[in-house]
Parts: structure tokens; C-alpha cells; sequence
């Protein structure tokens, strides 16, 4: 019997030390628990910044897709204008050009170039070049460009719209 007793006393101290063996472990459990508890809100709270900037990024998409295609219509009028314009007048009276456009601007690129040649000796600055009618006062400004950024730098900086400025063969003409 004490056999017996003795191997119930040591099959309880067995048990008495799995069981503290085992509340170490739910100890660290639970700490393990709320360790995960606290990741688990913390990254809760990150996935709400993340969708609340989601949000102001596609509000700032919209915006920015209008910005660009209000950029793309200034674009392409400016492509246009400098593919269709190379020939620059300024100074002519509100429509002085006519019905026919055209005809307008084909008939004076063609005396300003026969007028060119016929001044380039001159010393004689003032006078107006023959243009057909209905035209501009002599004091028109035609300029003809390779390209549409020339043309523009040298309009913007035009002190004296009095004087004739005549791009020709790639020569700059002052009358």
C-alpha cells in the first residue's frame, strides 16, 4: 500500500507540475493574444487612413483627368495654330481679309516677296508696300517663321508696331 501511495503522491506531483507547466503556457498565451489584439487594431487603423487617402487620390485622379484633357484641347490648338500659321500678320482692320481668307493671304505673301526684292537696296524705310484691298495701313506687321516659338518670342518683344518686320529667305527685314 505504500506502493501505492507513493506512486499516487508521485503521479500528483506529475500532474501538479504539468499543470503549472500549462499555466505557464496559457500565460504566454494570453500575452501572445494580446499582442495580436493590439497588431490587429493598430492595422485596422492604418487600413482606414489607407482608405480615406484612396479617397483623396481619386478625387485628385478626377481633377487631374479634366486638368489633362483641358490641356490636351490648348495643346492641339496651339499645334494648329503653329502648322497653320507660320505666316503671321498683325495690324490689319477686323476682317480687312475678306470672304476669301485665303486668297487674301496668298496674294499678300506674294507682294510681300515681289516688294522684298524690289526694296532690299532701298534706303527709302517708310514706305508702304502694295498689299491687294482691301488691305492694312503701312505700318503692318508680317513675319513668316520656321516655327511658331520664333514667331511668338519675336511678336512679344516688338517695341515699335510702326515698322514693317519681314521674315525672307531666312533674312529679317526692318521697313
Amino acid at each position: 500500500m505504500t506502493e501505492i501511495l507513493a506512486a499516487i503522491q508521485g503521479s500528483h506531483l506529475a500532474l501538479e507540475a504539468e499543470m503549472d507547466l500549462m499555466a505557464m503556457d496559457i500565460d504566454h498565451l494570453q500575452l501572445d493574444l494580446r499582442k495580436i489584439s493590439e497588431r490587429v487594431t493598430e492595422a485596422e487603423g492604418d487600413v482606414s487612413q489607407m482608405q480615406q487617402m484612396v479617397l483623396e487620390l481619386q478625387a485628385t485622379v478626377v481633377v487631374l483627368k479634366s486638368n489633362t484633357t483641358q490641356m490636351e484641347c490648348c495643346l492641339k490648338d496651339a499645334e494648329g495654330l503653329s502648322r497653320c500659321n507660320n505666316l503671321w500678320f498683325l495690324g490689319f482692320h477686323e476682317k480687312a481679309e475678306g470672304p476669301e481668307p485665303d486668297q487674301f493671304q496668298e496674294d499678300w505673301t506674294t507682294s510681300v516677296s515681289y516688294n522684298l526684292k524690289a526694296y532690299q537696296n532701298s534706303s527709302i524705310l517708310n514706305r508702304p508696300m502694295s498689299m491687294p484691298q482691301p488691305g492694312a495701313p503701312w505700318h503692318a506687321l508680317t513675319a513668316c517663321f520656321f516655327n511658331y516659338r520664333d514667331r511668338d518670342a519675336l511678336k512679344d518683344s516688338l517695341l515699335f508696331p510702326t515698322k514693317l518686320l519681314v521674315h525672307y529667305q531666312g533674312n529679317v527685314y526692318f521697313y
